[in-house]
């Protein structure tokens, strides 16, 4: 599908909320919504993609039409005094999909998500310990830490992209300036940091 301009994006969100053609919506954005998936994916690392892409898939169009379009609602164009595309927007919700939905896995299905270190010539032994350390710090990080560091560094989203997200869906989780996602970014490195390097004793 080719990218809309704003006048575009309008109609078709109108078209949604108020003509009931959800299907204009989805028939937009469904490759857009896969690829946002597989991006994510490949940067988590090793998984059967196949297994998982089409559920994520359809959790991330249930999420936009669950609740009459709740989501869809809160949304602010560019003619409302918003700063980010209905494309952006989609994409920064598949994202925000994709990691709650890696976080309901359970830890043996997590397994291959930080199994992208096989070609590095160290000890297995030693890089299954780093790969275990990694992953129960980072999830012992508050959602807020864990939210922030996986859009930033997983998916690469910017600190201004990340503040834009927070202000237009009222998410009381991510900070609404690019300044504080620095300061609150910051402070879980930092904290994660210091955990793994407690734990292998660096």
């Amino acid at each position: 599908m080719k990218r809309l301009t704003s006048e575009e994006e309008a109609t078709l969100l109108f078209e949604c909320l108020f003509c009931c053609q959800k299907e204009n919506f989805v028939k937009q954005y469904w490759r857009l919504v896969f690829h946002t998936i597989m991006r994510g994916m490949n940067k988590y690392g090793g998984m059967d993609l196949s297994q998982h892409s089409e559920d994520i898939r359809n959790e991330t169009f249930i999420r936009f039409f669950d609740k009459d379009c709740r989501r869809l609602w809160k949304y602010k164009s560019p003619f409302e005094g918003g700063k980010t595309s209905l494309a952006g927007w989609v994409i920064l919700l598949t994202s925000q999909t994709l990691i709650d939905y890696f976080r309901r896995l359970k830890p043996q299905d997590r397994e291959s998500i930080y199994d992208d270190t096989q070609n590095l010539d160290v000890s297995s032994d030693w890089l299954d310990k780093t790969k275990r350390v990694i992953r129960d710090n980072l999830e012992e990080l508050s959602l807020k830490e864990q939210r922030l560091l996986k859009l930033r560094y997983f998916f690469g989203y910017t600190s201004k992209e990340i503040a834009q997200f927070s202000q237009e869906n009222a998410d009381p989780d991510i900070p609404n300036t690019p300044g504080a996602v620095d300061t609150a970014l910051m402070r879980a490195k930092k904290k994660l940091k210091n955990a793994i390097q407690q734990d292998l004793g660096c």
